[in-house]
């Protein structure tokens, strides 16, 4: 927050406070990493992870006044990473997460969406350039999630050495798979591989539900 109490955006030399703790906040403004915010020592917020690139970039699509919402219930404070102005919170997920912490996260927002990054699972492919005109994956085995289309609609899949944990959650889950999808996730198995069922979309499909449910009005 400003100082006059309203959200802005990390700038060069900027001022700004944690809308959560008060503290004052350090400005991180290079030429590489996106600009944002951070606490001169450990975050006010034990939910917080490590922040990265994958997490700037979802925020980064929405207004200033629909990221990092300090949410109060029950004596506890959380800083909630966009909700849209229907207050529905869309927490974003990079590391893995146990279902105990899930569970929490899920009672304390109450309305939300998770969206989970897990592209690393199912890599952009490369192709090995000395067999059948380049099209043969090098990289096959790498691809741990594999989905696959359904004449009905949907994808199944298999997922081998699976986050386990997203097959406990009771909120609507998404999941960035890369390659410019959002896979809707309906239903998952804990064994190993694992398998179940959803709905692939362009991720374009989802940034712009997302701005939509962010907008000014």
């Amino acid at each position: 927050m400003d100082e006059q109490g309203g959200k802005v955006r990390a700038n060069r030399g900027g001022l700004a406070w944690c809308p959560t703790c008060g503290e004052r906040l350090i400005p991180k403004c290079g030429r590489i990493v996106t600009h944002h915010w951070a606490h001169p020592g450990e975050d006010c917020d034990p939910w917080r992870e490590q922040e990265t690139e994958w997490h700037r970039y979802w925020k980064g699509l929405v207004r200033a006044e629909c990221a990092e919402i300090t949410i109060e219930k029950n004596g506890q404070k959380h800083r909630a990473d966009i909700v849209t102005r229907k207050g529905m919170v869309i927490e974003l997920q990079h590391s893995t997460l146990g279902v105990e912490k899930i569970e929490q996260r899920e009672t304390f927002y109450g309305r939300m969406i998770w969206l989970f990054d897990v592209a690393a699972c199912r890599p952009q492919p490369k192709y090995h350039p000395q067999y059948y005109g380049g099209r043969v994956p090098v990289n096959e085995a790498a691809i741990r999630l594999c989905l696959r289309p359904n004449e009905k609609g949907y994808h199944t899949f298999r997922w081998y050495h699976p986050r386990k944990s997203l097959a406990h959650t009771t909120a609507e889950t998404y999941l960035d798979v890369g390659r410019n999808e959002i896979f809707r996730l309906m239903k998952m198995g804990t064994n190993t591989p694992c398998g179940g069922w959803g709905y692939l979309k362009p991720a374009q499909a989802f940034v712009e539900w997302l701005q939509k449910a962010c907008s000014a009005g």
